[in-house]
C-alpha cells in the first residue's frame, strides 16, 4: 500500500498515455519479484474520467482497452463476454460476444482443475446457474462530475 501511495504522490502527468503506462508499472512494482506468476494473472487500470478500462494478462501482456460507454447495459441487452487471453490489441469492444453458458462452464471448470479445487460437476452447474438467476437492475442515473454522494 505504501509503495502505491508513494507512486501516486510522486506522479507528474506528462500525457494520458504515460499515465496509463505509469499505472501498469506501479502494479508491476507492487507485485514484486517475490510472488510467483499466479499472483498476478491479469492487471486492470480504470480511467474513470473517460470510462475506459485497460487490461493485460500474464499470457497476453499487450495492453488492450475497452470504452465502457460502447456497451448497452440495459436489461434487454445480452450479457457479453471476452476471451481476455486472446492475442488482441487496442480497442477490443468488437471482440466481445454474447454470453455462452457452455463456454463459461468450460472456463470455470478448467480454472477449478488448475487451482486444485475439488468441486463436483453438479455443484459447479448449480453455482453457475445461481449467478444466472440474478435479476437485472435498471441502471441508476449518473451523477454529474465532481459531485459526491451525500454523506461521503
Amino acid at each position: 500500500f505504501c509503495l502505491a501511495a508513494d507512486r501516486v504522490e510522486d506522479f507528474v502527468p506528462a500525457d494520458f498515455t504515460s499515465a496509463v503506462a505509469y499505472a501498469f508499472d506501479t502494479l508491476e512494482i507492487i507485485r514484486g519479484e517475490d510472488f510467483d506468476i499466479y499472483t498476478s494473472q491479469w492487471s486492470i487500470v480504470f480511467d474513470t474520467l473517460n470510462l475506459r478500462a485497460y487490461f493485460r494478462t500474464h499470457d497476453a501482456p499487450e495492453i488492450r482497452y475497452v470504452d465502457l460507454e460502447t456497451f448497452d447495459l440495459g436489461c434487454d441487452s445480452p450479457v457479453q463476454m471476452l476471451d481476455i487471453q486472446a492475442p488482441l490489441s487496442g480497442d477490443v469492444a468488437d471482440d466481445f460476444f454474447d454470453f455462452s453458458y457452455d463456454i463459461n462452464f468450460e472456463h470455470t471448470e478448467r480454472f477449478m482443475i488448475n487451482w486444485g479445487i475439488d468441486i463436483s460437476t453438479e455443484t459447479l452447474h448449480r453455482m453457475l446457474r445461481h449467478f444466472e438467476s440474478f435479476p437485472c437492475a435498471a441502471a441508476r442515473p449518473r451523477r454529474p462530475a465532481g459531485r459526491a454522494r451525500p454523506g461521503l
